[in-house]
């Protein structure tokens, strides 16, 4: 709980004022509505004891008009006219039934007969000034000797004093109302004032230490992201939009560059790392950039050993095929092999031997610009580059061909070779053939290891078609030898056969002989 309360001290600071603050404003609308209602109603007091006034000005004014006209026969001394007087009424008594209804004010005492006196007077008034235009003054006299203004009063005199006293309580009610609002929303804001203020100074010493807090923050943030995330070579922003700014702008760029690099594209650049490399060794984005170069490396180890997987596996496809004839075999896997590795000129020597069992390497396919050559061309084992690859058993690699060793020819001319390479094809450690390709681009180390490996598939091969050609040419001979022997037991048995006969007519006369 402690570590709550000290967690969230300033939170509950601020919902404290908060609370006293809608407490205040909650008590300050009630308070103004009650003030507000008691101003109305003392207007309408106020409103309401001003019509009553009204009414007998009403009378007032109706009687000094038919003096004044009576006395100077004029019509503008006749300035209230009936219909004004009547007018004057029903406004009056509008008026006052609203208020009365407002102030739930039922029963004035005599209400009802002010209206209708000042009807009946209102009425008396209309005759008066009908006799005066008539001149009839006598009966103008006799009206007014009536004396109908008295007998008014003597209605009016108490429905004032009623109303009067009413209103006047009205009066006193809303002041006190107004007056109790006023000092509780005083009490309110003195408390609000009181526990608010040392809130206040609590909350703002609170946030002042927070934003220190902040900045320091923001501080560690800006020299973290250079020094963990990004350097560019800038001055560190100093405002917190632009440290957020720039941290969300290198995050960006590091997710985008991420982005690039999932996807495959292992030729991502980030452009500003690029001019800021020694700065960022370090950092993410350096890291980033050397995981980029590491799996571009990867990538590309990965897509030599695919190609000579599948350059292996489509020469051993090849070696299959044409594996009954050591010519066609030479001849298409020396096609293969110039086309696979790009080279413009291909020969291939097989170890043979001649009619003296002396060992050669004799020319048995060769290829130039997709065209088969037809030579016949012998090299002896240690003569020639060839020769001495085939003692030596190591491949030779000449970046600068000597002007003259071979040249490649194509529709446009004849040119020198920038490159030229010798592999000597071994099958258990023995040479079978040597391979010699020449062309204008030096080949890499993936593409001559593939040469090595290729020259043992071939090697193998050629070694296997060089033994079943040896085991024909036994059993051929062989064969020979059996129908050789299969005459001479023929002939021998057929001597015998002579000599068996020659016996026996040898013995046969010597029988006769003896017989004599």
């Amino acid at each position: 709980m402690k570590e709550f309360v000290a967690r969230n001290l300033i939170r509950i600071a601020i919902g404290v004022i908060c609370i006293l603050i809608i407490l205040s404003v909650s008590l300050s609308l009630y308070n103004g509505n009650i003030m507000r209602r008691a101003l109305v109603l003392k207007e309408q007091s106020n409103f309401g004891l001003r019509e009553v006034e009204r009414v007998y000005q009403n009378i007032q004014l109706m009687d000094i008009s038919s003096r004044g006209y009576a006395l100077i026969r004029q019509p503008e001394y006749l300035f209230w006219t009936v219909k004004m007087a009547r007018d004057r009424n029903t406004e009056i008594f509008r008026h006052l039934d609203s208020i009365f209804v407002a102030q739930n004010f039922t029963n004035p005492d005599r209400y009802a007969e002010v209206k209708k006196g000042l009807t009946e007077y209102t009425n008396m008034y209309e005759q008066m000034v009908v006799h005066l235009e008539a001149n009839q003054d006598s009966l103008y006299i006799d009206i007014l000797k009536k004396d109908m203004g008295r007998y008014f009063w003597d209605v009016f005199n108490p429905f004032s004093k009623n109303v009067n006293e009413f209103e006047a309580k009205i009066n006193e009610e809303s002041k006190s109302s107004y007056q109790r609002a006023y000092t509780s929303n005083t009490v309110v804001q003195l408390l609000l004032f009181i526990m608010g203020i040392p809130t206040m100074i609590f909350v703002i010493y609170r946030l002042v230490q927070e934003e220190h807090a902040r900045r320091a923050l923001l501080r560690s943030v800006a020299d973290n992201d250079k020094k963990y995330l990004f350097d560019d070579g800038q001055p560190a922003a100093s405002d917190a939009n632009g440290i957020i700014g720039s941290l969300i702008k290198e995050l960006q760029k590091s997710a985008t560059f991420v982005n690039e690099i999932s996807g495959g594209n292992y030729e991502a650049r980030w452009e500003e790392l690029q001019s800021n490399l020694e700065r960022n060794k370090n950092t993410l984005a350096g890291r980033l950039l050397s995981m980029r170069d590491e799996m571009k490396r990867q990538k590309e180890e990965d897509n030599k050993r695919m190609w000579t997987t599948q350059g292996l596996s489509d020469l051993s496809q090849l070696i299959r095929e044409h594996q009954n004839n050591i010519q066609e075999l030479t001849y298409r896997a020396v096609t293969f092999i110039v086309n696979y590795v790009q080279v413009q000129q291909a020969s291939l020597f097989v170890l043979e031997r001649d009619g003296n069992d002396e060992q050669f390497l004799n020319l048995s396919a060769c290829y130039a610009f997709n065209r088969k050559k037809r030579l016949e061309k012998r090299v002896n084992v240690g003569e020639g580059l060839v020769g001495q690859v085939y003692l030596e058993r190591q491949t030779v690699v000449l970046k600068k061909v000597p002007h003259g060793y071979t040249t490649i020819t194509s529709g446009l001319g004849d040119a020198t070779p920038s490159y030229l390479i010798v592999v000597p094809m071994k099958y258990n450690e023995v040479v079978a053939a040597v391979l010699e390709l020449a062309g204008f681009r030096i080949l890499e180390d993936h593409e001559v290891a593939f040469l090595e490996k290729a020259g043992e598939f071939i090697a193998s091969a050629i070694a296997n078609v060089q033994n079943t050609e040896k085991s024909k040419a036994m059993i051929d001979q062989m064969r020979e030898q059996t129908e050789q022997m299969r005459a001479q037991e023929e002939e021998l048995r057929q001597n015998l056969e002579e000599l068996e006969a020659t016996q026996e007519d040898m013995r046969r006369k010597g029988l006769k002989a003896s017989s004599v």
